[in-house]
């Protein structure tokens, strides 16, 4: 195997590895001595080590070693060499003090327990910059960080990103990208990232530095920053006192979209001392107030040297101050080999590739010297300004600008079978051989970083299958990947694809699946797609496309999985209707249309898709009512029509709709399921069908947040497979049905809040094995008592709905004298006994009892009230009261004595109060036997009686005894104090008064239920008592 994996050495006879097998060696010497280092020869390792991680990085692992490893290690039934799996072992085994300068940020990393090394990375750029030391090396990982960036002490930090594209640090408009102070240090590098988003009310809004020496821009787009001065990059030289200058040095970088409002919109070189040299750089779309919208080098003895490069449409110059342009697009009459035209970019402000026709492609030059000795510059001037190898660049000569034009001749290479081949992200394809191409990164193990897909990708017209996924491809879809006239899946997701899909997929006439989702792809939706007559799957969902569906995608006849779905949490701008061309799709199975901006009424054509399993249209802006041709999709398990604007009535025929399921995950609740039958946060209306019985296969299915009225059919509970159903917030009534709680043994998920159910639960809903954190029945009009296992759960409730009407009675007193006369004399007792009477058919537990009071303070009552414990239904009860007259008494007197039926502290729980008649009777008390019996006609005191009937709807009368002439006032109020009706309000003659009230305001307008306040006023009389009106 000599010749097959060695060469000789410069022909001096001594045989070395071959380049491309340096690393499988290595690894197996890292390999050997890690299995071995107790008998190997220690010194020699470590001599050879470096020599051996050399070889190891030159030769990095690839498929063939590691299927070869796999397969050895398979063979010997033992483990495959570590080296080879993990590449990155060597490093963190063999060198992790030496290589420990590199500090790794990660968007996914943490700032709290990460310690910047690339298996922990630190979550921020700022503290990679606070925790590295002199000479250490920032590497950003793709991500997006929004951070303003304050230097620290640390000398010749390099701050290297992934890729200019993925790597973007946003200064979200607050402050400066990047920044130092006159004490802090400057970075000498900084790579491989965008740098956005910068702003600042002096100088610099993206990268401001002051600083002596040298500092490398490279591959970085520093776009739409804003400052007074040097929006874009800010660099002052602060060499007056060192005499040491400063030099910018950028290269293939674009500076665009920067704005000042005085100068150096997009490079500013200011301070002593300090130039720039500027090679392949894109300048472009900036702007000043005062001038040097691309560049100015205002300062005395400040300046730049320019070669391949492009300053085009920044205003109102693109160049200030002391300029030196070689092989470039700008305006300024001097140097070499220059012009100024249109550069003719791919799209002149987002997209600064030079298309195919564009007078900037092999015009720049790969070598260049210049002497600027007379001109009397500061510092020392360079005189090798450009040295470019062949291979460096494509064509006879380097493009201007950043970017080599991407519309050349196709370069060949020889494939491994020796055929013709394209060499792709840096593998030479057989053009005749290769029919698929698979690429996976992992967003665990590492996503690749393949760069863009190369137009050449369209030479391989062999290919039938092209899947990329995790490949980390930026930039668009090249418009050459419609030559695949022979590919029959292509799949490109999880990637970061911008611009459109490209039409000329629209010949890709033999594609049967077209997956292009998890991207970043914008405009509409190719009407060319309806082309693809074969395709069975169409997946282009979340992306961030616009305009409506093409009706050409009715012509899909063969489709089976259609997806135009956003995420719920990001959704998507696709408008208009559906088509009702997809009526013709009668082989679909799953159509995703969810999270957009969808408008229209849902086409009855639909109906004829049935073959369909899923629908889901959620989370979109349709309207009209549910056409009724859906009841025709018997396949359908899973309907989700849920967060739209449709109105109307559930059509009877989605009861037909047998086959709905859904499903659940499993655990400990809350939990979160898949409905079968989804139209919650609609304005749908009307009552639920008893036919719901039908839906004998559903799991789970949401009527949340809509206009139902009606009670629940008693039919759900033959739903045995229920587990999650939920009625809340809509307008339901009437009693919850028991057999909801005895049929239903799988349901895991209740939520009944926010209607009007009324009624009590029985204590047999215990039996339910639901957990109960899952139960919802709050705000609703639930009577208690409620049952144990749910009273934690019941929330609240209006029960004022749920005062029972008790009929309770007392009857006609019976009067005993202590005295002899058979007369109540001054100082003798009274004996009264009267029935009490529940004549309900319920029992009273709450302390009923009668309250008995006197119109005069003459008498004393032993025990004005009298409470039971509980009274059975229509039951009476005999109760006493013994009265005492006043012994100084020596006139008569005629005693009004009022008797009615109370509950204990019922105020405060109206539901538990009592009503009946009022009993109202007079005793004589004899003092000197003078009472008239005229007198005896009239009140004797002032006296406020019990309305009656009380609770009443709505008319109730209200008495009164006036024993004298004069003003009188009643009012009735409701419980917050505030006036609702005046009764009466003038002059009355003395006597036994009533008057009504029939539940109206002052504006004559009916009240609502509740509880209300009635009080009379008379000179220094005022009494008040309470009374329930019902509804």
């Amino acid at each position: 195997f000599i010749d097959e994996f060695s060469e000789v050495d410069n022909g001096n006879g001594v045989f070395e590895p071959r380049e491309d097998v340096k690393g499988n060696i290595a690894r197996s010497m890292f390999y050997f001595y890690t299995m071995y280092n107790d008998v190997a020869d220690t010194n020699f390792f470590n001599i050879q080590k470096e020599t051996l991680y050399d070889w190891h990085r030159q030769d990095p692992v690839d498929a063939n070693e590691l299927n070869r490893t796999m397969a050895i290690a398979g063979y010997q039934e033992n483990k495959p060499n570590p080296y080879v799996v993990d590449s990155t072992l060597v490093r963190r085994i063999w060198f992790e003090e030496e290589f420990r300068s590199t500090w790794y940020i990660s968007a996914d990393g943490s700032d709290d327990i990460g310690d910047g090394s690339e298996q922990n990375p630190f979550a921020t750029i700022q503290n990679g910059v606070n925790s590295a030391n002199d000479n250490d090396t920032i590497f950003v990982l793709a991500g997006l960080y929004l951070e303003n960036i304050n230097w620290s002490m640390a000398n010749n930090i390099r701050l290297i990103g992934s890729d200019m594209d993925s790597a973007i640090i946003d200064g979200g408009g607050v402050g400066k990208v990047i920044d130092n102070s006159d004490e802090t240090a400057h970075p000498i590098e900084i790579s491989n990232l965008t740098i956005q988003n910068g702003y600042s009310t002096g100088k610099g809004g993206g990268i401001s530095l002051k600083m002596v020496g040298d500092i490398l821009l490279k591959n970085i787009k520093v776009d739409n920053n804003q400052a007074r001065v040097g929006a874009g990059v800010y660099i002052e030289g602060e060499g007056s006192a060192s005499l040491i200058p400063t030099t910018l040095h950028i290269e293939n970088s674009v500076i665009s979209n920067n704005s000042a409002t005085t100068y150096g919109g997009g490079i500013s070189l200011s301070g002593s001392i300090i130039s720039s040299i500027i090679k392949s750089v894109t300048v472009v779309n900036n702007s000043a107030v005062d001038g040097g919208g691309g560049i100015s080098a205002g300062s005395m003895g400040d300046y730049a040297i320019v070669a391949n490069s492009i300053f085009w449409n920044n205003q109102p110059t693109n160049a200030d101050g002391m300029i030196f342009p070689y092989y470039s697009n700008i305006d300024i009459p001097i140097g070499i080999n220059n012009l100024y035209t249109d550069p003719l970019f791919v799209d002149g402000d987002t997209n600064f590739n030079l298309s195919d026709s564009s007078p900037c492609i092999d015009t720049g030059t790969n070598f260049l010297v210049v002497d600027l000795s007379s001109q009397m510059l500061p510092g020392p001037v360079p005189d090798t300004l450009v040295n470019l190898a062949p291979d460096s660049y494509i064509g006879i000569k380097p493009d201007m600008g950043a970017f080599e034009s991407a519309f050349i001749s196709v370069e060949t290479c020889i494939a491994n079978d020796g055929s013709i081949g394209v060499e792709l992200w840096s593998e030479c394809y057989s053009i005749q051989e290769t029919t698929n191409i698979t690429l996976s990164g992992n967003p665990v193990t590492g996503i690749l970083d393949l760069g863009v897909i190369p137009p050449q990708i369209g030479n391989l017209i062999n290919l039938d299958t092209l899947s990329f996924q995790f490949c980390g491809f930026t930039g668009s879809i090249p418009p050459e990947i419609g030559n695949l006239i022979n590919l029959k899946s292509l799949s490109i997701l999880f990637n970061g694809l911008t611009g459109s899909i490209p039409p000329e997929i629209g010949n890709l006439s033999n594609l049967n699946n077209l997956t292009l989702h998890s991207n970043l792809l914008t405009g509409a939706i190719p009407s060319a797609i309806g082309n693809l007559t074969n395709l069975t799957k169409l997946q282009l969902s979340h992306n961030q496309l616009t305009g409506s569906i093409p009706p050409e995608l009715g012509n899909l006849n063969d489709l089976t999985h259609l997806f135009l779905n956003n995420h719920e949490n990001s959704p998507g701008v696709l408008t208009g209707s559906i088509p009702p061309e997809f009526g013709n799709l009668i082989n679909l199975k799953r159509m995703d249309l969810s999270n957009h901006q969808f408008t229209g009424p849902i086409p009855p054509e639909l109906g004829n898709l049935i073959n369909l399993e899923r629908m889901e249209l959620s989370n979109n802006l349709f309207t009209g009512s549910i056409p009724p041709e859906i009841g025709n999709l018997t396949s359908l398990s899973t309907l989700h029509l849920n967060e739209n604007s449709l109105t109307g009535e559930l059509p009877a025929e989605m009861y037909n709709l047998i086959n709905l399921s859904g499903g659940h995950s499993s655990g400990a609740a809350p939990l979160s399921w898949t409905n079968g039958l989804d139209v919650s946060n609609n304005l749908l209306s009307g009552e639920i069908s008893s036919e719901i019985g039908n839906l004998i296969n559903i799991v789970s299915m949401d009527f949340s947040q809509n206009q139902f009225t009606g009670s629940i059919p008693a039919e759900i509970a033959n739903l045995n497979n229920l587990w999650g159903l939920a009625l809340d917030s809509n307008q339901f009534s009437g009693p919850i049905p028991t057999e909801l709680w005895d049929q239903l043994n799988y349901i895991e998920i209740l939520d009944l809040s926010f209607n009007q159910f009324s009624g009590e639960i029985p204590e047999n809903i215990c039996s339910m094995s639901i957990p109960w954190v899952t139960f919802d029945i709050s705000n609703n009009q639930i009577c208690p008592p409620y049952p144990s296992c749910i009273e934690d759960y019941i929330g609240e409730q209006d029960t004022l709905a749920c005062i029972t009407s008790w009929n309770f009675s007392i009857n006609e007193p019976s009067i005993q004298m202590s005295g002899v006369d058979n007369e109540w004399n001054p100082g003798e007792s009274l004996q009264i006994e009267m029935d009490f009477c529940n004549n309900s058919d319920i029992a009273h537990g709450w302390y009923p009892g009668i309250v008995l009071e006197a119109d005069t303070n003459l008498v004393s009552i032993s025990n004005d009230h009298f409470w039971f414990f509980g009274m059975a239904p229509n039951s009476c009860t005999p109760v006493p009261f013994d009265i005492l007259a006043d012994s100084t008494i020596n006139f008569d007197t005629l005693v009004t004595f009022i008797a009615y039926a109370e509950a204990l502290n019922c105020q405060d729980q109206p539901e538990y109060c009592i009503f009946g008649d009022t009993l109202t009777f007079q005793v004589p008390l004899i003092g000197e036997n003078v009472l008239s019996a005229q007198e005896l006609d009239m009140p004797l005191a002032f006296s406020l009686h019990q309305n009656y009937p009380n609770p009443f709807n709505p008319l109730t009368s209200l008495r009164y005894d006036l024993p004298n002439d004069g003003l009188v006032n009643i009012t009735i109020y409701d419980m917050m104090g505030k006036i609702v009706k005046t009764l009466v309000n003038g002059s009355q003659t003395a006597g036994f008064k009533t008057i009504q009230w029939n539940a109206t305001n002052n504006k004559n307008e009916p009240v609502s239920a509740g509880l209300y306040l009635y009080t009379i006023q008379s000179g220094n009389f005022k009494q008040a008592k309470k009374m329930v009106l019902l509804k």
